[in-house]
């Protein structure tokens, strides 16, 4: 339990430095966009590497969360307190909306696609019968 609560709040500090380090003007125009690359090369690694660690972190947590209630509608002994604090990361993702929204949704969306891909069907409800 303390290991989620640990990759909840590194995926929202990752997440808020993410949005920080890259900032987006409006109106966009890309090549603005392009060109704060250019000129600040050391602000974008450090942004993109915020970027990848928010996105496991946080991915980690939905594809906990997905596996604990297919767990959960199964029967399986499944704390209850665990799957809340796995699906705690949308809140989180709500907090990082007032500081970037755009921002917060490519995290979302990416962190969601990965947590997805990663799902261990074997172990879900999606495994009818062991034949996975």
């Amino acid at each position: 339990m303390l290991k989620k609560l640990i990759q909840l709040g590194l995926g929202f500090i990752c997440g808020y430095l993410f949005i920080n380090w890259m900032p987006i003007q409006y109106p966009f125009l890309i090549s603005d966009f392009f060109s704060e690359f250019v000129l600040d090369p050391l602000e974008f690694l450090v942004a993109a590497i915020a970027f990848l660690i928010g996105l496991i972190a946080n991915g980690y947590l939905f594809r906990e969360g997905i596996e604990k209630t297919f767990a959960f509608i199964r029967r399986k002994n499944v704390s209850f307190y665990e799957i809340a604090v796995n699906y705690s990361v949308i809140f989180s993702f709500l907090i990082m909306t007032r500081y970037g929204i755009w921002q917060t949704i490519v995290l979302f969306c990416f962190s969601l696609l990965y947590g997805m891909i990663s799902i261990d069907y074997k172990n879900t409800i999606l495994a009818k019968n062991n034949k996975l």
